[in-house]
């Protein structure tokens, strides 16, 4: 392979301990079109590229006061959906029968499995008791992980309504990986299974694997890069791991003692932002009982250090995550540039921006009851749209839909209710909210903005995503949405007014 004269090379040796490691050549390139990809946000989907709160103007006023409804998916088997190319990929359980299934975003009829002579064709059953845990990459290779085996599917990007081949199936002994794994460029599959960590290529050939204290992490974080792979770990605190070589650094967190005592820690998924010097910024939260940290790490190229200028940002923290701004050039660091997390104390929960180089915090907005076991330290999360809003599902205390931004700030109720406390927030594809259910009934739930309007009253609103309107079209009403506007039952357009619908409208 030729190289420009002023390219570098990095050699890694293998010394007798990791010759079971495969080497790795990785390539980085830049595709016309498509931005380079500066974080890694530790949970996928958390961030839309739309904006999610609706606007409307209601009888000659702006108003922001709305509700939300959900549509479900159910018989769900997968953890968590999926989304790709505008669908929605879930694993569901039918009288026993596995099968994977495309579906729009609102889960109307699916795209496949189809109907015919009325009764149901499986063309993607799954035989046995496959596992729960779905993943998709860019290009469209989807991975059914769990129960002793890896089974992958390609996507037809070009044509998804066109069901996939025959699967590929790499059989595992003992693979049942407690944590979701997660994907890195091209389709790389990283995993932890008891106390090994370990790497896969595309073709799902084992590259190195890495044993760790004890079987408790987060979730595995890929590098914005793909050159290092990071988790949190109950006894080594942040583990750091070259992708190519398997090497991995340990390195103790500021509450690593109390950590290595608590039975169930809370130990959050790292979030990574590429400086424009090159280096990762790696940011790590993690809670014991009593206690918690929120640190920042720097990693330039294999050497991990504690971030300078980064206080001790201590108490009990949600999983954080970085807002979608740019961090910047090597001339000049985006100085604005902010990392957010909920800080529990006192069974009160403050959204709180975290300066990314810094470190220094402001609270974003009011306190809101968390309750005495606040569900946002162990399995809740948040979600951000493009417009900044931060969302969260606050499953204990006052248990409802925050949404945190410059245009809403507040607690969204639902006149039916019908999301379980325990629940995960995710962003389709499409930019529609989803709230998925980690224990209990596993249902995936859209949540879809709902006005209730009057017949006394002219409006117009505009729904990024998409709308629900029950009530009466008054004098002149105007409903736009980027996907569907949904009508309730019941819903009326008095006597004499006009009513206008537009879908699949981008902008207002």
């Amino acid at each position: 392979m030729t190289t420009p004269s002023s390219a570098r090379s990095t050699w890694f040796s293998a010394g007798t301990t990791n010759l079971s490691h495969r080497p790795r050549l990785i390539l980085e390139y830049t595709l016309a079109g498509q931005p380079a990809l500066t974080q890694s946000d530790g949970l996928p989907a958390v961030q839309s590229a739309r904006p999610f709160l609706p606007t409307a103007r209601i009888g000659g006023k702006d108003s922001v006061a709305f509700s939300y409804v959900t549509r479900p998916f159910a018989n769900a088997w997968s953890y968590t959906p999926v989304f790709h190319n505008g669908l929605v990929y879930l694993m569901t359980d039918k009288e026993g029968k596995k099968a994977l299934r495309a579906l729009s975003p609102l889960g109307a009829k699916p795209v496949w499995p189809i109907e015919v002579g009325g009764k149901p064709v499986w063309p993607i059953s799954v035989d046995g008791n496959p596992g729960q845990h779905l993943l998709v990459s860019q290009s469209g290779r989807l991975y059914i992980v769990g129960n002793g085996r890896i089974i992958s599917y390609q996507l037809d990007s070009g044509n998804p309504a066109q069901a996939p081949a025959a699967a590929r199936v790499r059989e595992l002994t003992g693979l049942n990986p407690e944590n979701p794994p997660s994907l890195g460029p091209g389709g790389s599959l990283y995993l932890v299974n008891g106390q090994e960590v370990y790497g896969f290529n595309p073709d799902l050939q084992e590259l190195w694997k890495v044993t760790l204290a004890d079987p408790k992490t987060s979730r595995v974080t890929i590098g914005p890069g793909g050159r290092f792979v990071y988790l949190t770990a109950k006894k080594e605190g942040l583990v750091a791991i070259n992708a190519q070589t398997g090497e991995s650094f340990r390195t103790p967190l500021l509450n690593q003692a109390a950590l290595a005592k608590a039975d169930f820690p809370s130990l959050h998924a790292p979030v990574v932002i590429l400086h424009p010097d090159g280096s990762e910024k790696v940011y790590v939260a993690a809670n014991s009982v009593n206690e918690g940290v929120l640190a920042c790490f720097n990693n330039r190229s294999g050497a991990i250090a504690a971030a300078e200028n980064w206080p001790p940002l201590t108490g009990l923290w949600s999983q954080p995550i970085p807002d979608q701004l740019s961090p910047g050039s090597a001339q000049q660091p985006a100085s604005g540039k902010q990392i957010y997390a909920v800080r529990v104390a006192d069974q009160r929960g403050t959204l709180t921006g975290i300066d990314w180089l810094t470190g220094s915090t402001r609270a974003i907005a009011p306190t809101f009851a968390v309750g005495d076991s606040a569900y946002l330290l162990n399995g809740g999360n948040l979600a951000s749209d493009q417009a900044g809003t931060r969302f969260v599902w606050n499953g204990a205390g006052e248990v409802d839909l925050f949404a945190f931004g410059s245009a809403f700030s507040g607690r969204l109720h639902s006149p039916a209710g019908g999301i379980p406390e325990q629940a995960q927030l995710l962003f389709g594809g499409d930019g529609t909210l989803y709230a998925n259910t980690v224990e209990g009934d596993r249902v995936l739930r859209a949540i879809v903005p709902h006005y209730t309007l009057s017949a006394d009253s002219d409006a117009n609103i505009y729904s990024p995503t998409h709308l629900w309107v029950d009530g009466a079209a008054g004098q002149s009403t105007v409903l736009k949405a980027a996907g569907n506007v949904l009508l309730g039952k019941g819903f009326t357009v008095r006597r004499g007014a006009t009513l206008k619908i537009a879908t699949g409208t981008p902008t207002p």
